[in-house]
């Protein structure tokens, strides 16, 4: 495991260590890594002016050596710039290993990631290795899942919706019977990671003030012939979480890791030819060209509005997809397309608005171990204790991959089948 890696699951040592001796040039780094100013970072940090020093003057000091943080005021400048504590202990700089390839299509001054879309991915990298140790230690050869790789972008799509349709036993009438959009997502999770594939559903860092958009990122995948990982945005609409699954088990096909924005406003353009084919099998596994006809057939002459929604209800797939899908087939044109996907952002920008206003209302929240479970998804979580039942596995090991204390597993652990 590299340094920056090791470094993203080490908070638990951070408490084994006294006064907060860190290295200057570090907290600078780290700041400067954050793009903020002196001013903007003590802010952030919640750093405030004494009786002779301004808050800059204090952060200033901090980062030059000539005086030292609190343990607290460590933990808010690692909060600020979205860094593990142990960072500013480092010597030098981590260097990132491995760079995960990025097929989002943004505009150049958005295109680098930011802080806490870097640290989600080296936590994620970090996780998959530990499960990768996991698997080897309980079998010094585990066996290489055969899809992994086994098509290209050359492939047919209707060849490799039928490859994905047989590995994840989801034929189309059986999908069409799955009326709703949390039992259509609940069923292509369990079959993929039933194929050994582990499925993460996470939006933020571990707090809601750290949260990603779905404009940043949508889903990323892992790719790895023994363990490998998908990772889906929980911040985005229901609906799409399905696309994106489907999004990136068809980059896992192609043996292709990578952080995708798997909107359809950027996919009718081959610029991003792996991108434009990923987003193409997804649509055509969710919406089967038979089906789509039928019903567009059936309601076309209406207002399109109106039918888009109904299509994407009787399929369980969002709006956006059908739409996506109907403008390849040439029943929408440009202006259409583009008017329902601009109605249907205002439409995901009203519900949106609607639910962070009934939060702040509502005290009701899903037991943290609950949503947890939810989030690491069954085989990360049978995997990590099932390794602990056998004694591979320490329960601090097991609790820092899980980020779940052990008091936490009875709950979390998947019902036996």
């Amino acid at each position: 495991m590299g340094l920056y890696d090791q470094l993203v699951f080490s908070w638990d040592k951070f408490m084994s260590v006294g006064k907060a001796n860190v290295n200057a040039e570090m907290l600078k780094w780290a700041r400067q890594e954050a793009g903020l100013t002196l001013s903007g970072a003590a802010e952030k940090a919640g750093i405030e002016d004494t009786r002779r020093k301004t808050k800059e003057e204090r952060l200033s000091e901090w980062e030059s050596g000539n005086s030292l943080p609190s343990k607290n005021q460590l933990k808010c400048l690692a909060r600020a710039y979205v860094q593990p504590l142990l960072l500013f202990y480092l010597s030098s700089p981590p260097v990132e290993t491995v760079a995960l390839p990025d097929f989002r299509k943004l505009s150049p001054e958005d295109a680098a990631l930011s802080p806490r879309m870097k640290s989600l991915v080296a936590r994620m990298k970090a996780r998959q290795e530990e499960v990768i140790d996991i698997l080897l230690e309980d079998d010094e050869e585990p066996e290489q899942l055969p899809f992994i790789g086994r098509f290209t972008p050359a492939t047919p799509v209707a060849d490799f919706v039928k490859d994905l349709r047989a590995s994840l036993r989801l034929s189309e009438a059986q999908q069409r019977k799955i009326r709703d959009y949390e039992g259509l997502f609940s069923v292509l999770r369990n079959r993929a990671e039933d194929l050994g594939i582990f499925v993460i559903v996470q939006g933020d860092l571990g707090h809601h003030t750290t949260a990603l958009e779905p404009t940043e990122f949508r889903g990323f995948c892992l790719s790895h012939p023994v363990a490998p990982f998908v990772v889906l945005n929980g911040n985005d609409a229901k609906p799409a979480l399905s696309f994106t699954l489907m999004h990136e088990l068809a980059h896992l096909w192609l043996n292709e890791s990578g952080i995708s924005n798997t909107n359809p406003l950027n996919a009718l353009s081959d610029e991003n030819r792996i991108e434009a084919f990923c987003n193409k099998v997804a649509s055509h596994f969710l919406i089967p060209p038979l089906s789509l006809a039928e019903l567009w057939n059936e309601k076309r002459g209406r207002n399109s509005y109106e039918v888009v929604g109904e299509i994407a209800r009787e399929l369980s797939v969002s709006r956006r997809a059908v739409a996506y899908r109907l403008r390849l087939a040439g029943d929408l044109d440009f202006p259409e397309w583009q008017m329902l996907n601009n109605r249907f952002q205002a439409d995901y920008e009203a519900v949106q608005a609607r639910k962070r206003a009934k939060n702040e209302q509502s005290s009701g929240f899903p037991h943290p171990y609950v949503l947890k479970k939810y989030q690491l998804g069954a085989r990360l979580v049978s995997t990590v204790l099932r390794a602990v039942d056998t004694g591979a596995l320490g329960y601090s090991s097991a609790s820092r991959i899980l980020g779940v204390p052990s008091k936490g597993f009875k709950i979390i652990r998947p019902k036996a089948a």
